[in-house]
């Protein structure tokens, strides 16, 4: 005869769940409800044997977070699954962080929700995760995650969370400098693979990645992993390794069955998927890999979601360098809107990283930003490259000489900026003369 767990559940409704009760009882599983927050605190004070508690958040996201601490400083390792509506990712992360093991999307289907409750509830898989949990859990529990204002980046966080739901290629598209990675982590973050390694492999480094992989798993065979792999810049993979992950991929599922994979596949490109076909790549390839595509949009497009990340970002960077920053002020988050990012994430991720250090007040001020930044004129860039005046190669130049003073000189800063190696532009700027610009 199966042992009854018992599951309570914090919703005001009761009918939705009712409707899940039968099946419920049929997989051992007794379900308490209650309503109050108060009701909660008191079943658990009262009564031992709880195995998990399931919040519902559809009704409840105002007080979920303060929820969440309660329980878990009155019952530290308890097991939690919260329900919440898919365009609330934020708060979704924010539950991860705060130790919800699981979530659902609202509505629940009925086999989904028994899955989840059966997972939660296995003392094993407790054991386990919890290890994982400890030695895989430093990086990720850092994530930021901004309220988007853009309509198009709701949908996109969206996405990401519903694709982690799943152990389904995914290929992030988007600007080379839109930090591809921080994407991928979001979705190793939202999936059950949260507490396992996230492993990164830059395809334009590395000849060897598939074989090492292929190795890996070899050892990994008796004690699994379940890990996840990401794959930047696949656009660099070799015909060869192209054929090498196929196979991998096919012979993984084939030797797990039903069975969750060992690994989890995540890619990333700049250039559209549509376009891989005429870069020659295989059949095999492009019709099992790329799996889904989200194609993130560069930051000039949804710039009005700027300051909801600055303000992330500023709190991100504060805590880590232990700096009593409170946010940023008028005249320099004004700045940060009329500039074009053209290193897009990454550019304002490190601009801000260094404002944070070297600030010496409560909050960035104009002063902080980098002196490229802080002369910017968008007025000024938009006649000097204005196309149908000049010809190609004199924008080349004008365009170059720009970037080169806004960034003081520094090569380096610049050829990021521009999206080319330093030996590139050391040569593009012999050829238009411009040497006389490096900061020696």
């Amino acid at each position: 005869m199966l042992k009854h767990r018992t599951v309570l559940f914090l919703t005001s409704r009761f009918r939705l769940f009712q409707a899940h009760e039968t099946a419920f009882r049929k997989k051992a599983l007794q379900i308490e409800h209650c309503a109050r927050m108060d009701d909660l605190l008191f079943f658990l004070h009262q009564r031992q044997g709880c195995q998990a508690i399931v919040l519902d958040f559809m009704h409840w996201s105002a007080g979920a977070l303060k929820t969440l601490q309660k329980i878990a400083g009155m019952q530290g390792e308890l097991t939690v699954l919260v329900v919440l509506p898919s365009d609330r990712v934020q708060l979704l992360a924010e539950c991860l962080k705060l130790g919800v093991y699981d979530f659902l999307f609202d509505p629940p289907d009925t086999r989904e929700l028994i899955d989840a409750l059966h997972r939660i509830c296995d003392l094993n898989w407790q054991r386990e995760l919890l290890q994982a949990r400890r030695n895989n859990w430093q990086r990720e529990k850092f994530l930021f995650l901004y309220r988007p204002n853009s309509a198009t980046m709701v949908d996109r966080f969206k996405r990401l969370a519903v694709a982690a739901r799943t152990d389904e290629p995914v290929t992030l598209v988007a600007h080379p400098h839109a930090d591809r990675e921080f994407y991928a982590r979001l979705i190793h973050f939202f999936s059950y693979r949260r507490f396992q390694p996230f492993i990164t492999m830059d395809c334009r480094k590395d000849e060897n990645v598939i074989e090492e992989i292929i190795e890996s798993a070899k050892i990994k065979k008796k004690n699994q992993s379940q890990a996840t792999l990401y794959f930047e810049q696949i656009s660099a993979l070799s015909f060869e390794n192209q054929l090498k992950l196929v196979d991998f991929y096919d012979n993984m599922y084939r030797l797990n069955g039903d069975a969750a994979a060992p690994y989890r596949i995540l890619l990333s490109s700049q250039y559209p998927l549509s376009d891989y076909q005429s870069r020659g790549f295989s059949d095999e390839f492009m019709d099992k890999l790329p799996g889904t595509a989200i194609d993130i949009p560069p930051l000039r497009q949804h710039q009005e979601d700027i300051e909801p990340i600055v303000d992330q970002l500023v709190r991100f960077y504060a805590d880590q360098w232990h700096k009593p920053i409170e946010g940023i002020d008028a005249v320099a988050l004004d700045k940060l809107y009329q500039y074009d990012w053209p290193g897009d994430f990454i550019e304002l991720k490190n601009v801000l990283e260094r404002a944070v250090i070297f600030c010496g007040h409560s909050r960035i001020r104009l002063e902080d930003l980098p002196p490229g930044l802080q002369s910017f004129n968008h007025i000024d860039r938009s006649i000097e490259l204005r196309l149908n005046s000049y010809n190609l190669v004199d924008a080349e130049e004008l365009l170059i000489g720009h970037v080169l003073r806004g960034n003081n000189g520094n090569i380096s800063r610049s050829a990021t900026t521009l999206g080319i190696s330093r030996g590139t532009l050391y040569n593009k700027l012999k050829k238009y003369g411009l040497e006389h610009l490096i900061r020696r």
